[in-house]
């Protein structure tokens, strides 16, 4: 597998692509396809949890910060008045947390960790859909195999199965890159 940072190409297999050796050379096309899209998930899936993170702080803090600023609203309301020594609000404290609110939801939107996370969960989720749709589609190619043979029409469709799938993993992760673009 690839660095967490980088997806590979998909790297040419040594195969044999004589009659005798064309259920073999399929068997290594098909494997090589699905590795690369359980490493395009795996990529998602380790990249997801920082941005997870940073975002769910940022958006905790946010929350806190705001509903603080509320409960010292409503506090200054209730001791507005009241003889010297008891409880003083300031209402700059009211306008700092609001503040460090609107400074927690900028420093995520300008580094883009709710956005990135929400983006890399859908494009895990939509790749693992196209491997299981590819697993569970596959068979139904095998069974058709006299022997468990192919023959070469039916080498050409399981080569063309294999470069649809292997495009449409491409697609979903430059659909995922141009989203990042667009924010960016």
């Amino acid at each position: 597998m690839a660095s967490r940072n980088d997806l590979t190409p998909l790297a040419p297999r040594d195969v044999d692509w004589t009659p005798d050796n064309f259920r073999e050379s399929i068997d290594k096309l098909v494997e090589s396809v699905r590795e690369k899209a359980r490493e395009a998930i795996e990529w998602y899936v380790a990249a997801k949890r920082p941005k997870r993170l940073a975002a769910t702080v940022l958006r905790f803090l946010t929350i806190l910060s705001t509903s603080s600023a509320g409960i010292l609203t409503v506090l200054a309301q209730i001791y507005d008045g009241q003889p010297a020594g008891e409880l003083r609000i300031a209402p700059i404290m009211i306008s700092l947390r609001l503040a460090i609110a609107a400074a927690l939801l900028g420093f995520d939107r300008y580094f883009g960790f709710s956005r990135g996370w929400i983006r890399y969960v859908g494009t895990e989720l939509k790749l693992r859909t196209a491997l299981n749709q590819f697993n569970m589609t596959w068979p139904e190619r095998l069974v058709t195999w006299a022997d468990g043979n192919p023959d070469t029409v039916q080498v050409r469709e399981a080569i063309a199965a294999c470069a649809e799938f292997r495009e449409q993993i491409d697609l979903l992760v430059g659909q995922e890159t141009d989203q990042w673009v667009a924010d960016f």
